[in-house]
Parts: structure tokens; C-alpha cells; sequence
């Protein structure tokens, strides 16, 4: 009988060894997976987590109307305008002897013309590269797609020209520090505007709108107070019989 317990006992005891043992090579292999796959599950959750797609603090999710893009032109966008503009505008000056203060004077016409000329004329040619700001106009509610607008205005020799971008853009192609490539930008429409600006004579000339009997407006020049004063000295030398 003794015999017979002691071979039980001895059973028993390599039994459960062999359980503990089994428990352990099963939990060296856990170790052994987790250490050389575990990085990559990890990474995969996080991508597939709820949070990462719904983060209220990430770029894609701040976009909102009035925020703005860094739009990076790197391949360069070429080119060529040319504006022209001319304007003549002529202005007919009568002057009669004013009753009110010479009553004495005679009557007399003395008329002069004067001619407005504004002429320009801008042509460029190149290719626009850089970086423009823009702003999120609109963000579909279906798709989630942002329509951006950006001006830049530049003026040179006092010629204003300026450069309108605008397009349609996927938040998904947004970098982290809120730029994007002008390439990714769908319906990419960029247009060059410029306009000359009207050229003033000098000394300035006082125009006037006078309304006609019929209803129509007709613009009158208004002479300056030096030109009354210079037209009165020239009729008072007439009237003493002296030389101009």
C-alpha cells in the first residue's frame, strides 16, 4: 500500500507539472506574438477607433466656414494678360461776362476746350508661384467638400492687377498645418484681373450736372476763380484801351 502511493503521489506531481508547464510555453508564446505584432494591431485599432475620426480637435474637423487654407503653388502656373484702356473726354468752356459784377460789361463769348486723354496699357508674363491664402466659402453637408476663394492684389506703377483663385477641395488632402497643394485642388479656376485707373488733369476741373428742359443731363466745366479774375482783368484792359 505504500508502495501503491507513492507511484500516485509521483503521478500527480508530474501532472500538475506538466499543466504548469503547458501554461507556460502557451504564455511565452503570447509574449513572443504581442512583442512581434502587437505594434501593428495597435496601429490598426487606432486608425479603425471612433476617435480618431470624430476628434473635434483635428484639422479635418475644425474646417469650417471663414477658415482659412495655405494653398502651395509648387509647379508654377503660367500666365500671359494684357490690358489696354483708353478713355478721351472733352470739355467745352464757355464763359460770358458776368452782369453781377461789372454791370458795364459787354457781352462777349469766350470759349476754350480742354480734352481728357487716360490711355494705359499692363502685359505680364509668367509663371505665379507660392503660397496664397484662402478661405472655406462653403462645406457641402453631403459630402463634406470644401469651396475655397483667395485674392492676392498687387500694384504696380500705380496699375492695380490682382490674381482670384478658386476650387474645390476634399478635407482629406488638408495637411496638418492647413495647406494644400494646388494640384489637389478639384475645379482649380484661377483668373488675372486689372484695371487702370483714371489719370486726373491737373490743375482739376469742377464739373457740374445740369438737368435740361427735356429731362436730359448734360455735364458742364465750371471755370476756377483764377480763370473769372484773369477773364475780368482782361475785359476792365479792353474797356481802358491797354494791351493784354
Amino acid at each position: 500500500m505504500k508502495n501503491g502511493s507513492n507511484v500516485s503521489g509521483f503521478a500527480d506531481y508530474c501532472s500538475r507539472n506538466s499543466k504548469i508547464l503547458t501554461i507556460g510555453i502557451v504564455y511565452s508564446l503570447f509574449i513572443i506574438f504581442f512583442l512581434l505584432f502587437g505594434n501593428d494591431f495597435g496601429l490598426d485599432a487606432q486608425d479603425a477607433s471612433l476617435w480618431t475620426e470624430k476628434n473635434p480637435y483635428s484639422v479635418r474637423q475644425s474646417i469650417k466656414v471663414g477658415s482659412p487654407l495655405f494653398v502651395k503653388i509648387r509647379n508654377g502656373l503660367q500666365a500671359e494678360f494684357e490690358l489696354e484702356s483708353n478713355a478721351d473726354e472733352t470739355i467745352t468752356l464757355k464763359s460770358m461776362p458776368d452782369k453781377k459784377i461789372i454791370p458795364d460789361m459787354p457781352s462777349y463769348n469766350n470759349d476754350r476746350t480742354i480734352t481728357r486723354k487716360n490711355k494705359g496699357k499692363i502685359k505680364s508674363f509668367g509663371k505665379v508661384k507660392g503660397n496664397l491664402t484662402a478661405l472655406v466659402t462653403a462645406v457641402d453637408p453631403n459630402t463634406g467638400l470644401l469651396t475655397i476663394q483667395g485674392q492676392k492684389v498687387n500694384v504696380i506703377n500705380g496699375e492695380e492687377n490682382s490674381l482670384v483663385l478658386s476650387g474645390t477641395v476634399s478635407p482629406e488632402f488638408v495637411e496638418k498645418d492647413s495647406s494644400i497643394d494646388a494640384d489637389k485642388i478639384a475645379n482649380l479656376q484661377v483668373n488675372f484681373n486689372g484695371r487702370i485707373n483714371p489719370k486726373q488733369v491737373n490743375p482739376p476741373i469742377a464739373l457740374k450736372s445740369v438737368t435740361n428742359p427735356d429731362g436730359s443731363v448734360t455735364i458742364k466745366a465750371e471755370l476756377s476763380e483764377e480763370e473769372k479774375q484773369r477773364l475780368i482783368l482782361n475785359q476792365l484792359n479792353r474797356l481802358l484801351g491797354e494791351s493784354q
